[in-house]
């Protein structure tokens, strides 16, 4: 398992406010849910993608000095809940 990379991308002309999950397996982008926090979008897309991945464990997430942006790793492999 590897990192996982969170970032809010902006609306476009033709796309919505959105959060981009990437690591080096792989990357998902799901739209922003206005009825959820900051970073629970961030923690959704994070989830999806390690689903997507067929990873399992729990994620923890932090926020770097970069703006817009969260890292997830996976403090243990067992499965979650």
């Amino acid at each position: 398992m590897q990192a996982i990379i969170t970032k809010t991308l902006p609306p476009s002309g033709h796309m919505p406010l959105r959060v981009k999950a990437t690591t080096i397996a792989g990357n998902l982008t799901l739209r922003y849910e206005d009825i959820a926090s900051e970073s629970a979008n961030h923690g959704a897309v994070a989830r999806a993608l390690a689903d997507k991945l067929q990873w399992k464990g729990e994620l923890v997430g932090g926020t770097p000095k970069r703006l817009n942006s969260m890292v997830w790793v996976f403090v243990n492999d067992s499965p979650r809940a």
